[in-house]
């Protein structure tokens, strides 16, 4: 990997900012950026915001996403992003391998995001069948995205 991959935490309004103050302190870290009115399309929810924290530490990057919960398939399972160059050519690449891609969005934060589904065999090597969805979090969708 040429960058360091993005852990997600889906956590409550109500354990946010503690859940925040004690990974920082731990792993002594520090907030990038604290969104608070994050565009809701980046969770699919386009008619919705929601709050958005970046943090960084030498255990690496992680992104918390503060929501009530309720968010369309496949948005929670995803729980690792991972940042790439060239967004066009690693889907390209990545559905040439049999990956789906689930959802795409723009955003006016300097990344658009991509949610791809994983080729279409379950984690014990069965096929699918078609249109059956995954079961999160165990075959969870992974997130690419490119910097502007």
């Amino acid at each position: 990997m040429q960058r360091v991959p993005e852990n997600r935490v889906y956590v409550s309004p109500d354990s946010a900012d503690k859940l925040i103050q004690k990974f920082t302190g731990f792993s002594q870290g520090w907030i990038v950026s604290d969104v608070r009115n994050a565009p809701g399309i980046e969770i699919g929810r386009p008619n919705d915001t929601y709050r958005r924290v970046r943090l960084e530490s030498g255990f690496g990057k992680m992104t918390v996403i503060v929501t009530d919960g309720h968010l369309p398939y496949p948005f929670g399972c995803e729980l690792t992003g991972y940042e790439v160059a060239d967004l066009a050519e690693t889907l390209r690449k990545a559905q040439a391998a049999g990956t789906s891609r689930s959802s795409s969005s723009s955003s006016s934060i300097g990344w658009r995001p991509s949610v791809l589904l994983p080729p279409r065999f379950r984690a014990n090597g069965k096929k699918r069948v078609a249109n059956e969805k995954l079961a999160c979090p165990h075959e969870a969708s992974s997130e690419m995205t490119a910097r502007m």
